[in-house]
């Protein structure tokens, strides 16, 4: 499965879609997401194997009632990857918001 693929494939599992407001296509925002997720994978991987200092956990407030939670800078790049170019997708949603 390639990448664009893969994202698309979560994506609609946990029924969020690209923004609409960033991309004409959908497919576009998924390859997207998984060029820079590989990007920032292969960089992240690359300086810590020189210098594991070099890229320290960072504390976000992201637990149960705004805790402080350690995040590595992998996977906070990646959450603010992921939390920049996908939104809720209203139409997988539809039998929560649609009235009785």
């Amino acid at each position: 499965m390639r990448g664009a693929e893969l994202i698309k494939y979560l994506a609609e599992s946990i029924q969020v879609r690209p923004r609409t407001d960033l991309f004409a296509e959908p497919y576009a925002g998924y390859l997207l997401i998984s060029r820079l997720g590989l990007t920032l994978a292969e960089g992240a991987t690359v300086r810590m194997r020189f210098d594991k200092g070099e890229l320290p956990d960072v504390e976000l407030r992201t637990g149960p009632d705004g805790e402080l939670q350690s995040w590595t800078a992998f996977a906070a790049g990646y959450w603010a990857l992921l939390n920049t170019f996908l939104e809720v997708d209203p139409d997988a949603h539809r039998d929560s918001t649609s009235a009785p």
